[in-house]
């Protein structure tokens, strides 16, 4: 099943798959409810309590998963700011190297040409 790799690339597309997959199930599930109780009046209640608890359990599930979903947002956010802070402080070292070699070459060449007259 092709669905494994593609809910695996992005937070959101996670979720909006997962989503989906979870509508699904419960659109399937009601149906299935629908008919069974056409056939058999005398179990619906048995089965009402079945699907209470599979819905219960199903909304335990989404849960978990929007839950897992805010922790990989959050590992990715922290993880994108860090990595900018980073090149922000590498950048200010690399400005701040490049300019005291800049003053280092002028003084230099100033003394040089003092020297030469």
């Amino acid at each position: 099943m092709g669905t494994e790799k593609d809910v695996l690339e992005e937070p959101a597309e996670f979720l909006d798959k997962t989503q989906n997959l979870l509508i699904n199930i419960l659109n399937d599930l009601r149906e299935t409810v629908n008919i069974i109780s056409k056939v058999d009046p005398k179990r619906q209640s048995e089965l009402e309590s079945h699907i209470i608890s599979y819905y219960k359990n199903v909304n335990d599930l989404s849960n978990v998963l929007n839950a897992k979903i805010n922790t990989m947002y959050d590992g990715f956010e922290f993880q994108v700011n860090s990595t900018i802070e980073r090149l922000m402080v590498e950048n200010l070292q690399s400005f701040e190297s490049e300019t005291e070699i800049d003053s280092n070459n002028k003084e230099d060449q100033g003394y040089s040409n003092l020297t030469l007259k």
